[in-house]
């Protein structure tokens, strides 16, 4: 669990942790962080102090990725965003994906109008369409799926959130509001998942089992795919490197 900084934790909680680290730890938990506006509602705040409240980001060594359709943002905002991407993106100790104007459809058809354009430039040919090419050629492709989800408001429904990353993913559904959530609250969702991990191991194997060789037209598209991607953030934000 070194996502947790443990000189933060007292000892009750250190203790906990050293228990649930005797069992398999996720490395990569998601978040469906739903609640902020009852939280601003219940203890009369105003609704922007209820999402600050509720957006809390590790500042040191945190490698900053928004993925979604940024095309849709008003431009100081896509330039705020492409400026965070930016001044982080050399950072490795933790990578934060902010999902921000985004649906997991958009985001799927963003990545198959890539693949074919890639097949009319003949970069691409149409036998190199696999699962896996069209992982590679989604926002999130430099992260690997999220072992654990975690959505959060007593809501029990994925809103369209990472749907192709997450099917052989564990979800923990919680009624805690998301600006209430928790260490131990986070204790409780990795303990879940520690329990319905076992019942992963069969899927996750069979879609290891399904994974299509690369080559170099793949390798060559993908790299291309990551330079556009990376150049339109830039020029979106007027970033100078």
């Amino acid at each position: 669990m070194s996502w947790i900084r443990e000189k933060s934790l007292n000892w009750l909680q250190l203790l906990c942790v050293k228990v649930i680290r005797s069992g398999g730890v996720p490395k990569h938990v998601a978040f469906i962080m739903d609640g902020n506006r009852r939280y601003a509602e219940k203890n009369k705040v105003e609704k922007i102090e209820g999402h600050t409240k509720g957006d809390k980001l590790m500042e040191h060594g945190v490698c900053v990725r928004v993925i979604g359709n940024l095309a849709l943002l008003p431009e100081d905002i896509r330039k705020l965003i492409a400026e965070a991407m930016f001044i982080t993106k050399e950072n490795n100790k933790a990578f934060l994906n902010v999902a921000f104007s985004y649906t997991a459809r958009d985001e799927i058809t963003n990545a198959v109008k890539s693949i074919v354009a890639g097949v009319e430039r003949k970069v691409l040919l149409p036998s190199d369409i696999s699962q896996e090419l069209i992982t590679n050629s989604l926002y999130t492709n430099n992260s690997p799926n999220p072992e654990l989800v975690i959505r959060t408001s007593g809501e029990v429904r994925l809103s369209d959130f990472l749907l192709w990353q997450i099917s052989c993913s564990c979800i923990y559904f919680t009624k805690v509001l998301w600006p209430e959530f928790t260490f131990w609250h986070m204790l409780a969702a990795v303990f879940y998942y520690q329990r319905c991990k076992e019942d992963l191991v069969d899927i996750n194997r069979f879609e290891a089992n399904v994974s299509a060789p690369s080559n170099c037209r793949i390798d060559t598209f993908l790299t291309e795919l990551n330079a556009y991607r990376t150049a339109k953030s830039e020029e979106v934000g007027q970033v100078v490197a």
